[in-house]
């Protein structure tokens, strides 16, 4: 069902319209769900190449952060980027991003500590 959303709906989507930041965080935001998906199915080299991808995704839209609608919505961006950087070994990338949440009050060093995706920022798997 995750593929058929990408495939038919946000892909087809950026065909149309390359620069689509609603098509880029939608792309994203799949790709990260089946690299959970991929994670808890033991398939680590699989879920790493859809946690990039989904990283570039999120990179893309973020290089138009005017096109991401409100701060809120830019945050959750910046934030789902730095968990899909984390899962494929961009941990710099992933530091970065959450430093700068954290600055800016985007993100809380409780929700960081909590959340699972960014498991190997502390030295555990995703």
């Amino acid at each position: 069902m995750l593929q058929r959303a990408l495939d038919e709906g946000y892909l087809r989507a950026l065909r149309l319209s390359r620069g689509d930041t609603d098509a880029q965080c939608g792309v994203a935001e799949v790709r990260l769900a089946l690299a959970r998906s991929a994670a808890a199915a033991g398939d680590a080299a699989g879920a790493a190449a859809l946690a990039h991808a989904s990283a570039d995704s999120y990179l893309a839209a973020l290089g138009k952060p005017s096109a991401l609608g409100t701060v809120a919505e830019r945050m959750e961006a910046q934030y789902n980027f730095a968990c899909a950087a984390a899962n494929c070994g961009r941990l710099d990338d992933a530091r970065a991003a959450l430093a700068q949440l954290l600055q800016c009050g985007g993100a809380t060093q409780a929700e960081v500590d909590a959340d699972a995706d960014l498991a190997p920022l502390r030295g555990g798997a995703a």
